[in-house]
């Protein structure tokens, strides 16, 4: 094999791998966590990242999180003493969670405090192709939580996911076939790469057997 053709299967190669591990991976997988952000009233008009704040659950001492197509019941409680429960004491605030890994877009939702601050939601998210295309969160207060501690006050969230822009087909019902999906440049690398095989080998296999057996076969006949 000479050298320009190893040069130029290296380049193929190379690119591909530029291009897939530049694009894959931004969607996201059934389970994956999604950080939830709360907008803090004082930044509303300001553009810059400072405005967005988390909600440091006490029971996981993380930020809240919520799973990517996957109906669940969680709770999250905050100290009296946090910059989320002042923001929620102030009135209506703002919540957001990214469409998927990598882009810089997110779906916003309202935060209404009914009455006080604590108690129920219903947190209803819709996913399509491994992204968030809608969302929306409201108080259900039929059944109130104590203030069991002194200082903290309980979130409880009831999430449920949809498939597509509908109400018709809940993602916990709904064969994961995403997971399955080849996406069209890993297949094309596939494909690229078999080929480059393909040719490597048949010409390793011409180069290294046959040729040198035809010389061979040549040579003993005109002896």
């Amino acid at each position: 094999m000479n050298a320009s053709l190893s040069v130029l299967i290296c380049c193929i190669l190379a690119l591909l791998i530029t291009l897939v591990t530049g694009n894959a991976g931004a969607e996201y997988s059934k389970g994956d966590s999604i950080c939830v952000y709360f907008q803090q009233q004082q930044h509303k008009q300001a553009q810059d990242k400072s405005q967005w704040i988390t909600a440091d659950c006490l029971e996981t001492q993380q930020a809240f999180k919520i799973p990517y197509g996957k109906d669940a019941l969680l709770q999250c409680s905050i100290k009296t003493t946090s910059q989320l429960y002042a923001e929620l004491q102030r009135g209506e605030v703002r919540a957001r969670v990214a469409t998927d890994r990598k882009s810089n877009l997110y779906i916003e939702m309202a935060v209404v405090v009914d009455k006080a601050v604590g108690g129920g939601y219903n947190f209803v998210l819709h996913g399509s192709k491994g992204r968030v295309v809608a969302a929306g969160l409201y108080p259900v207060n039929e059944h109130s939580l104590p203030r069991a501690v002194e200082g903290v006050v309980t979130l409880q969230f009831n999430v449920k996911w949809y498939a597509g822009g509908g109400l018709a087909v809940l993602m916990a019902n709904q064969r994961y076939e995403e997971e399955f999906i080849i996406q069209p440049i890993v297949a094309l690398m596939f494909c690229i790469l078999t080929a480059c095989l393909v040719y490597v080998v048949g010409r390793v296999y011409v180069e290294g057997w046959v040729i040198p057996r035809v010389i061979k076969q040549s040579s003993m006949v005109d002896d």
